[in-house]
């Protein structure tokens, strides 16, 4: 499914999820080649199905919280220019997420 909308994170955005509590860090964190504690992934996230912007392979890294990738229904794709998508739903629904990681240089 197409991104739905554009949210800037902070206090007010609609997720009350708690294992976002420390997204921002999560997101820094996936930038820099770590992943903070519950996270797994880092693999390339084709997007097959067109849901993000088309991007040459390898744009986007996925990373997730679940038991496994097949099942994890928390997912986060970063992508080399710094934009950021989630999905709470198995990617069955995606948020642009923008935040203050937004300035930081390619990783």
């Amino acid at each position: 499914m197409p991104i739905r909308g554009r949210i800037t994170w902070g206090k007010a955005n609609p997720f009350r999820d708690p294992r976002l509590a420390h997204f921002e860090d999560a997101v820094v964190g996936f930038m820099r080649g770590k992943l903070p504690q519950g996270w797994k992934g880092n693999r390339v996230w084709e997007n097959r199905w067109g849901d993000l912007p088309k991007r040459h392979y390898g744009h986007y890294r996925e990373f997730y919280m679940g038991d496994s990738q097949m099942s994890g229904d928390l997912r986060v794709v970063i992508g080399r220019n710094g934009e950021a998508y989630l999905s709470d739903n198995h990617h069955r629904d995606w948020w642009q997420i923008v935040g203050k990681w937004w300035n930081r240089p390619n990783w």
